[in-house]
């Protein structure tokens, strides 16, 4: 099921993929929930991201949490100091001077 979910998402049917990897996951394949982060991460869902990598290391996977450390030390590069409630990056509120 998660080699059809893979050839689904190459295809660009992401919620085809979506919904395959996640019936894979009810069958007990907790590989999927590492796709299913690669997924979420892709379309820029970080609350789900970390949901579903959580999910995945309480199954014993460790590939989604150290994926999701790596998504968060980019997102800290990026958004050093968060986002506004727009999405857009806070700059920095004080000087040094």
């Amino acid at each position: 099921m998660v080699s059809l979910a893979v050839h689904r998402e190459e295809a660009g049917d992401r919620r085809g993929a979506e919904d395959l990897y996640l019936q894979a996951y009810a069958h007990g394949n907790t590989r999927a929930l590492v796709h299913l982060v690669l997924c979420r991460e892709a379309d820029g869902d970080s609350q789900g991201v970390e949901s579903l990598a959580r999910r995945a290391a309480d199954h014993g996977d460790t590939r989604a949490m150290s994926r999701l450390a790596a998504i968060r030390r980019v997102f800290k590069e990026l958004w050093q100091y968060g986002l506004d409630p727009d999405g857009t990056p806070t700059p920095r509120w004080w000087s040094d001077s």
